[in-house]
């Protein structure tokens, strides 16, 4: 009989044995679940901030562009206003010395024109006088 008991409490304490290794089993299962789950939400945490980031710098650079191209815009646009300017400034330069070298000329004609008018007349009243 002894030899039964032994082997009773044998097998009592493998099936006890057994019972402690899958409770052990399963607390491991859980804690390792745990642990996935979690370093899951720290992925997904990590993968929205990376994505948060990436639209604020996306943004930044957008609208870094935006002003760069206001700058030049508005560079542009005073060049081309300087320019006008300064094209209208030549353009009444030329027209300025163009009307008096035409002014010029036409005096020079006029009074050649006088001069020898006079010339003539003074001629006919010193012929006539003789």
């Amino acid at each position: 009989m002894a030899f039964l008991e032994k082997r009773e409490n044998s097998i009592a304490d493998s099936l006890k044995d057994a019972a402690n290794k899958q409770k052990e089993a399963e607390h491991l299962l859980h804690d390792y679940r745990s642990k996935l789950a979690e370093a899951q939400a720290n992925a997904e945490k990590m993968l929205k901030e990376v994505k948060n980031e990436g639209e604020k710098l996306k943004l930044e650079i957008i609208n870094n562009a935006e002003k760069q191209a206001e700058v030049i815009l508005k560079k542009a646009e005073q060049d081309l206003s300087r320019e006008k300017e300064k094209i209208f400034t030549e353009a009444k330069n030329q027209i300025a010395d163009l009307v008096v070298s035409a002014t010029s000329k036409l005096l020079e004609k006029s009074f050649n024109k006088e001069a020898n008018h006079k010339m003539i007349i003074e001629s006919i009243n010193e012929a006539s006088k003789s």
